[in-house]
């Protein structure tokens, strides 16, 4: 009796793999030595590997089962590099399936890591559409990868930041941003990894990549005139939209603000315009515990001139005229151009002086100190300061977000 073609056992293996991981598990060792031993038994020729448009690699990089690949390898090494119907080596196989092993066994084989299918996908376009973080960090340490690959588009005209931006693989899009992915390369419909985030609500992905969007890719508009703000808007997506308004408000605020400056006339100057560009918000109360309370405040520091914070503590029930306490803070080196910053007010001073008490009714305002040497000149301001928060007791709690956490200098 005649063993079963390798490439039929292969087949099967590959088929409960996907539709029975149970039996798959089951069927794994007595198919795979049955496998080895007809391969060892018989010099097989390229034509008998074959099934369906695919060859027997296909089947066992889609499955994993790399003792196979390796066999397969060794015996036939230009299994490697042939093509499916639709343009998928092995590797491709590999890849769409998420089987991190055979893709480092075939890469380390030979198997071309920029191949690209008939749609023009590359093994780091599946990566990004399929969520495959892991994959994904792989395929990066390829060398040469990154110059060549990174920004490659598919016959749709997307790139893998595209496609890892549209399906909300988060982790993937971090990857891309920190190998200098262009963020601002655009589909032929004039979207931005942006916009296809805002499109499907992956506030997640925002989160991401909207701290090294440049103000023109913020505010992109897409060939019907949609920024990716608008698009998040309009499909009810509200995390997506927090994520955008806050950019969108600041820059509202600068242009104004440019614009006030500008119109004064010509004798406008450089250090008129980097003011312009500072700004603080009015703190919020977050959270009061037993022994401090949580501020938050939105600042706006364009050209990186605060080095520190003061924040100011005025009881609302105590003597018109009285100074209020002052806790002293220095810029956390993560602070971003534009930021929300949390500040932690403790209660006593190491003293034992009350900064606030519980129960009492209190307003905030955060002052700006600059930096004298990143002034543009030696008149520059030294300061700049918010509105005082409205009057707030200090009993109750509002929801936080994450932010970079101030520790203070009493």
């Amino acid at each position: 009796m005649e063993p079963k073609p390798v490439p039929e056992i292969l087949a099967g293996l590959y088929r409960s793999s996907l539709e029975a991981p149970e039996a798959f598990q089951a069927e794994y060792e007595a198919s795979s030595n049955r496998v080895l031993s007809i391969l060892q038994s018989f010099e097989l020729q390229e034509f008998e590997l074959q099934l369906d448009d695919a060859n027997a690699l296909h089947y066992a990089a889609g499955c994993g089962c790399l003792d196979l690949c390796e066999a397969l390898l060794r015996q036939h090494p230009q299994l490697n590099f042939q093509e499916d119907q639709y343009g998928h080596t092995p590797l491709l196989w590999a890849v769409r399936h998420g089987m991190a092993g055979a893709m480092q066994l075939l890469l380390r084989h030979g198997a071309l890591a920029w191949h690209s299918d008939q749609r023009g996908l590359t093994a780091l376009h599946w990566c990004c559409a399929l969520d495959l973080p892991r994959l994904c960090r792989l395929l990066l340490a390829v060398p040469l990868y990154v110059e060549t690959m990174i920004d490659q588009r598919c016959r749709r005209g997307w790139t893998p930041l595209h496609s890892g931006a549209y399906s909300g693989a988060a982790s993937c899009c971090e990857q891309l941003v920190a190998a200098n992915a262009q963020l601002a390369l655009r589909t032929p419909d004039e979207w931005t990894a942006l916009h296809l985030a805002a499109l499907k609500g992956h506030a997640e992905v925002l989160n991401i990549l909207a701290p090294h969007c440049s103000t023109e890719v913020m505010l992109a508009l897409d060939s019907k005139g949609f920024s990716a703000l608008d698009l998040a808007k309009d499909s009810g997506h509200a995390a997506a939209v927090e994520v955008l308004r806050q950019p969108e408000e600041t820059h509202r605020h600068l242009v104004r603000a440019w614009y006030k400056c500008l119109s004064r006339g010509p004798e406008v100057d450089f250090h008129d315009l980097m003011e312009a560009a500072l700004l603080i918000k009015a703190p919020i109360m977050e959270k009061v515990s037993k022994d401090a309370l949580e501020l938050c405040c939105h600042v706006v520091d364009l050209g990186f001139r605060i080095a520190g914070y003061v924040v100011e503590v005025k009881d609302c029930r105590g003597p018109s005229g009285a100074a209020p306490a002052r806790v002293y803070y220095a810029r956390s080196s993560e602070q971003r151009k534009v930021d929300d910053v949390e500040f932690l007010v403790p209660r006593l001073r190491s003293t034992g002086q009350a900064i606030w008490r519980r129960g009492g009714r209190y307003q905030f305002r955060l002052r700006g100190c600059c930096d004298r040497s990143s002034a543009p000149d030696p008149y520059s301001l030294r300061q700049v300061i918010s509105e005082w928060s409205e009057a707030t007791s200090l009993t109750g709690q509002r929801p936080r977000l994450r932010r970079f956490k101030s520790a203070p200098s009493l």
